[in-house]
């Protein structure tokens, strides 16, 4: 199987390949190992940052699927407490997994982000997009 899923207007779980994809994972997955990684990441026992936000002035991309309702309503709750460094980008006809469900449309936002001053101290960052493109196409992440 192929660990490429092509971009689609549908959730994860409708994804073509999704069922192959779960079935690999699961088959490489200790019991042991997946509840460390449900104890330890689980968004609950992280500490809550929320009080930090409105002080945080570096430049921030936030990137959802406008088909994950709680990311969506929590950007647009955040928005207006944060600095105006900050981007809110909602990608259309995606869920919670932009990356997996329309990695074209979030690769082009984030070339987009990287090239208007977010590069090293705030410059144009043409430069660093390039070499990391350079990169992605050697390797072959987005064939």
């Amino acid at each position: 199987m192929s660990n490429e899923l092509p971009s689609c207007t549908c959730s994860l779980r409708e994804t073509p390949g999704f069922d192959e994809l779960k079935a690999s994972r699961t088959a490489s997955a200790s019991v042991d190992g997946l509840s460390k990684v449900l104890r330890g990441l689980s968004t609950g026992r992280q500490p809550s940052l929320w009080q930090d936000l409105p002080g945080y002035s570096g430049r921030v991309s936030w990137v959802v699927g406008e088909e994950d309702t709680k990311f969506v309503e929590i950007a647009r709750n955040v928005e207006p407490r944060v600095s105006k460094q900050w981007t809110f980008e909602e990608v259309e006809g995606c869920g919670h997994a932009v990356h997996l469900e329309k990695e074209a449309a979030l690769v082009e936002l984030l070339r987009d982000w990287l090239s208007n001053g977010c590069g090293k101290n705030g410059e144009d960052a043409s430069k660093q997009v390039a070499e990391a493109k350079s990169l992605v196409d050697n390797e072959g992440f987005l064939e």
